[in-house]
């Protein structure tokens, strides 16, 4: 694995003040939204001077937050717009052809793509239900709502239902290094994102050039879900921490260019320039040993005499292969986009680790292993970081997008495998 610079923090707001960590762009872009009374008309838009330089339209809000760049799963949000009398934006998808073709016939005009939005949840994502209000004169007026408290609430004032438009990612905001707060990060509640974002168009020849100069020299500008917990509590009498979640992801494991590692017993800490990385556990995606969706360990140590970055990572043999008396090759299976898994890791004080990768329809074991790693680290066990923290992280060798969610992610601590 290779994890070039610094590191971002998932939770950076939790992060001492005097820690000034540098925080990529954002991966999801805003829809703002301002209403003009007079004409009654809704408008949405990603363009921030739109939406504040819309004659007549007041308040304007972020509405909620699109993919800027189509995903696995998205389609584009366009906007049409008809005038007086009625004097109405709507905002439609190729999903329902018959409904962009009811509003063309109707003398609305198509303006463009606001954004893309998601077809089917999502983990962690939200509906966008589309509702219309009706003044009887001629008027009609469309609205949207993430929240089913203004759906319902709408409803009860007199406003029709027409059905959810798509779904759009969770968020959340980090702290900047200048104290600001951004929001559009990807996020799941218990759990976690690791994804990669990259747009080719207002950023040309960055996706491949991390050093692009006309952005920050930072290679972290595509990617988001680093996590590193410094400590957790460990029971009197345990000795083996366990980290347990579930894994799912559109388009991040066949044909994937990259991986990331999850490891405890370790943690993270932090600068702007380089990461230190201690830890044991596993890869998820491509292995360089193992091969596509097959995981095998990694263990991270700080490298002798120095401050900082990491000494080098051990990997162990890949799980076994198995086959039926035929010679049909049976495991280790690898994992599948669109496919739910359970991953199970755990290690313990003296340096084993044991870990279980199971089908999330059958619980059945498709990849796993027990491997004693604590002999690789320089010095054995008083080189082996026994600490109670643990990590996610990316390796960073993608230059496609991709999307892996992280769901029920749990750590905790128990006497023995």
């Amino acid at each position: 694995m290779r994890i070039r610079n610094a590191l971002l923090l998932s939770l950076l707001a939790c992060a001492p003040a005097s820690a000034a960590i540098y925080a990529p762009p954002p991966a999801y872009y805003p829809l703002y939204q301002t209403y003009n009374p007079t004409i009654t008309d809704y408008f949405y838009t990603l363009n921030y001077h739109e939406a504040y330089g819309a004659v007549g339209y007041q308040g304007p809000s972020v509405f909620t937050y699109l993919e800027k760049t189509p995903q696995p799963s998205t389609v584009a949000l366009k906007r049409y717009w008809k005038g007086s009398p009625q004097n109405d934006h709507i905002y439609l998808t190729d999903q329902f052809p018959e409904e962009i073709g009811y509003v063309l016939s109707n003398g609305y005009v198509y303006e463009g793509i606001e954004g893309y939005i998601y077809t089917q949840p999502m983990p962690g994502s939200l509906p966008v239900h589309r509702l219309n209000y009706n003044y009887g004169n001629g008027d009609l007026v469309h609205k949207y709502a993430t929240s089913e408290a203004e759906r319902q609430a709408l409803v009860q004032q007199g406003w029709g239902y027409d059905r959810v438009q798509g779904y759009v990612p969770y968020q959340s905001a980090l702290l900047q290094p200048n104290g600001t707060v951004l929001s559009g990060y990807p996020a799941l509640p218990g759990g976690a994102v690791v994804a990669r974002r990259c747009d080719p168009v207002s950023t040309p020849n960055f996706c491949d050039s991390p050093q692009h100069p006309n952005r920050e020299p930072h290679y972290r500008n595509n990617f988001y879900g680093y996590r590193g917990v410094s400590s957790t509590v460990k029971p009197a009498g345990s000795n083996v921490q366990k980290i347990q979640f579930d894994v799912w992801s559109p388009d991040f494991f066949i044909g994937s260019d990259e991986h990331i590692v999850i490891g405890v017993h370790g943690g993270l800490t932090v600068g702007t320039e380089q990461i230190t990385l201690e830890g044991l556990g596993i890869t998820l995606g491509q292995s360089q040993m193992c091969g596509d969706g097959v995981s095998q360990v990694e263990g991270f140590w700080l490298a002798p005499g120095t401050t900082y970055g990491y000494g080098g990572f051990l990997a162990s043999t890949c799980p076994a292969r198995t086959s039926d008396p035929n010679g049909k090759y049976l495991a280790p299976i690898p994992m599948e986009n669109h496919h739910p898994y359970r991953v199970v890791i755990k290690v313990s004080d003296a340096g084993s680790i044991q870990y279980s990768v199971l089908d999330g329809y059958t619980l059945a074991s498709i990849q796993g292993q027990t491997f004693n790693a604590v002999n690789q680290y320089p010095g054995g066990i008083s080189g082996f970081p026994n600490k109670t923290g643990y990590y996610i992280a990316p390796s960073t060798t993608s230059k496609r997008d991709y999307t892996l969610y992280l769901s029920n992610l749990s750590v905790s601590w128990q006497n023995g495998f």
